[in-house]
């Protein structure tokens, strides 16, 4: 049985990897202290990327974590990721699959993303909306892109 780190670290290499493939320039920002993993660059935009693993919620659905939890000194501590980072991106290993969430369209503490639903309403959050084919988001502007015109 695996660790809470060691299934972090294959998300880590696979959305690395995945990234790299695709060709995007990838940056590992030094030390444990930073809300994002990487900070993925795209014709002058950098996007701060949060890697999470997705795991099988229901027969129609998976769930992922949209938020840190660690423990110091005895305590547990939960911490969400608001401005820090642009998007998560989650893998599924049960089926070597990557999703592209931005951050203003996830959820505060888990995101469900559905693959079958006997109802369609405004709420479902469609994991095939959300796979990750090699290209960004149009809708997923970085808060800090830079004006390269002035």
């Amino acid at each position: 049985m695996s660790n809470s780190k060691d299934v972090g670290d294959r998300t880590e290499s696979k959305v690395l990897a995945t990234l790299i493939e695709y060709g995007y320039n990838v940056s590992i920002p030094f030390g444990d202290n930073d809300k994002y993993d990487f900070v993925v660059g795209d014709s002058g935009d950098l996007y701060r990327i949060q890697c999470k693993t997705a795991w099988k919620n229901k027969a129609e659905t998976i769930r992922f974590n949209t938020h840190s939890q660690t423990t110091k000194d005895g305590e547990y501590y939960e911490h969400t990721y608001g401005d820090a980072i642009d998007a998560f991106l989650v893998y599924y290993p049960a089926t070597d699959t990557l999703y592209w969430v931005n951050e203003v369209d996830a959820t505060t503490q888990k995101m469900e993303l559905r693959f079958d639903s006997r109802i369609d309403h405004p709420s479902i959050n469609w994991a095939d909306s959300y796979e990750f084919d090699g290209t960004i988001p149009e809708n997923c502007r970085p808060k800090h892109s830079h004006d390269r015109t002035g």
